[in-house]
């Protein structure tokens, strides 16, 4: 348990509505100068200037269809395109988009993770993980065990890869050079994983997380605030974790070194908060129920 609880802060932020014509947006990112959004409900992206707020919709190509999640590379946007089946790669600066097709049993792609020069996807319609390289165009599809229902995240510790999954609340270390996987339970709905250079977090039961020991697989529950319930989103800052609260509509900032956390309440009119990330100065969520996002400066 955290040594330190800081109860609920009204830290103020705003809300910023994206442009008109970007509903649902359920995918965030961070490019270093701009906010992104994957909006599943308009088939396209908006691009938030995290200094002045100012937004813009961005359209992308033929043949994607439904983003649903949104990735930086530290070069290109990439998003994963559930009703298409495909993932998208978009230049920042020129706005030039392409498409990369995925095999014929990866269904609905819902996360990304980069690994080397190569994107894993979590297939979520398909309980695999797929392997591309966007060098080459080559792929392949590791089924995970008949035990995993609905890849929902991945993340990388440096040797394997962790895959969440929804329906079967379990969570799978792999081998990506051999594709040999071990699956783990830890109690509540893994749904977002993060990697903080030690451990692997992911959302725990209650008003929770779970840290994994990536070696052992073991994990043990690290509580915060009473009220920062059904966390979704956890992501890692290079210093903090952040999980998003859904049941609280709230924000909490967890040291995962003395496991002391501050929880921060989101702004009024966010609703259906989806996802966390850090700009280094700001908290960002992107808000499917409101059609906006908001950024809180803790």
């Amino acid at each position: 348990m955290p040594s330190t609880t800081i109860g609920i802060i009204d830290a103020g932020g705003q809300n910023i509505a994206l442009p008109e014509g970007a509903r649902g947006p359920t995918g965030l990112a961070f490019d270093g100068t701009f906010i992104w959004t994957a909006n599943i409900g308009s088939n396209n992206l908006s691009r938030i200037d995290a200094a002045t707020g100012e937004a813009t919709n961005i359209e992308l190509p033929d043949g994607a269809e439904v983003p649903y999640s949104i990735e930086f590379d530290g070069d290109a946007i990439w998003t994963a395109n559930i009703g298409s089946s495909n993932l998208t790669r978009l230049d920042p600066a020129t706005g030039e988009a392409l498409n990369f097709a995925l095999p014929n049993d990866a269904l609905q792609p819902w996360a990304l993770e980069f690994v080397g020069d190569d994107i894993w996807v979590a297939n979520h319609g398909s309980d695999s993980v797929t392997r591309l390289s966007p060098l080459s165009g080559d792929s392949v599809t590791y089924g995970l065990s008949a035990d995993v229902r609905a890849p929902y995240d991945l993340v990388f510790d440096g040797s394997h890869l962790w895959v969440s999954a929804e329906e079967s609340r379990t969570v799978t270390r792999l081998d990506p050079g051999t594709g040999e996987s071990e699956d783990f339970t830890f109690g509540g709905n893994p749904y977002k994983l993060a990697f903080d250079g030690v451990d692997v977090w992911t959302n725990g039961p209650g008003a929770s997380l779970v840290r994994i020991d990536p070696f052992s697989g073991d994990g043990v529950e690290v509580g915060l605030h009473r009220l920062a319930t059904s966390s979704l989103g956890v992501d890692f800052d290079g210093t903090s974790i952040w999980t998003l609260n859904a049941g609280t509509n709230t924000v909490s900032r967890l040291d995962p070194v003395t496991q002391a956390s501050i929880t921060y309440r989101l702004p009024g009119g966010a609703a259906k908060a989806e996802l966390v990330v850090f700009d280094g100065t700001d908290f960002w969520t992107a808000n499917s129920g409101t059609d906006n996002v908001s950024r809180v400066s803790p």
